[in-house]
């Protein structure tokens, strides 16, 4: 990972995305769900990493406003991944 030193959108949108695959993408769906239903848990099939990490939270007993707000950062980072790289929608960019 690297600050972009310059002001190519590209270039941050390449360094968001590797972030997003950093911080997103390790985590591991198969693991989560071992943890939801060791805390007894229940979730949906179709959940992504980002929501039951949320999920995983609330069952470790953190206040569900806490996980909400705890998860939100890393929403974001993807949902600017998908903007700016994953899908390159550029009217969104502006």
């Amino acid at each position: 990972m690297h600050y972009p030193a310059t002001a190519s959108a590209a270039e941050w949108a390449n360094e968001i995305l590797a972030l997003d695959h950093l911080l997103i993408e390790g985590f591991r769906v198969k693991e989560l769900r071992s943890m939801l239903k060791a805390l007894r848990r229940t979730f949906e099939p179709d959940w992504k990493s980002l929501k039951l990490v949320e999920e995983c939270l609330i069952g470790s007993g953190v206040d569900e406003e806490d996980a909400r707000t705890a998860v939100t950062a890393l929403r974001t980072l993807h949902d600017l991944r998908t903007i700016l790289r994953g899908h390159s929608a550029t009217t969104k960019i502006k």
